[in-house]
């Protein structure tokens, strides 16, 4: 059993099926964030109109949004239906990553420690995502890196 269905899909007689409403707004998203609004932006208006996220409420967050841009299962495989174009996908990969860099949020950093040669590549058996590499205490003598 499916224990997390992306936003975007529901379960009909035992099938998960596109949430029309839902994957509307997913589109939304994508096309937004591709015109230029920031995930920050995305965000603040779904929680303005009050729309549920993915838990039914309606407070969103960037971080939310991001995991939405990257989640291929919008490109539709056997479980789900496509939602989201190629074309789009793919553009909005290509803008995160240069967002990221133009925030210095890239491996080519010098100021970040050295990346892990599993970034971006053990995905979750239940959800699909990559794991992400969280340290917490940064600096102190309890410092401690979990994967999430």
């Amino acid at each position: 059993m499916l224990k997390h269905i992306p936003i975007g899909y529901k379960i009909s007689d035992g099938k998960i099926e596109v949430d029309t409403e839902k994957a509307r707004v997913i589109k939304k998203i994508f096309n937004d964030y591709l015109k230029g609004a920031s995930m920050k932006k995305i965000a603040r208006d779904l929680t303005e109109i009050e729309f549920p996220n993915k838990t039914n409420k309606t407070n969103w967050y960037h971080g939310s949004i991001g995991r939405i841009l990257e989640d291929r299962k919008y490109l539709g495989d056997e479980i789900y239906s496509q939602i989201i174009d190629e074309e789009s996908f793919k553009e909005v990969q290509k803008r995160r990553k240069e967002r990221n860099k133009e925030y210095a949020r890239t491996k080519e950093n010098p100021n970040r420690k050295e990346e892990s040669v599993f970034m971006e590549k053990v995905i979750c058996g239940e959800c699909g995502e990559f794991y992400r590499k969280y340290i917490t205490d940064v600096g102190k003598p309890e410092e401690k890196i979990v994967w999430k």
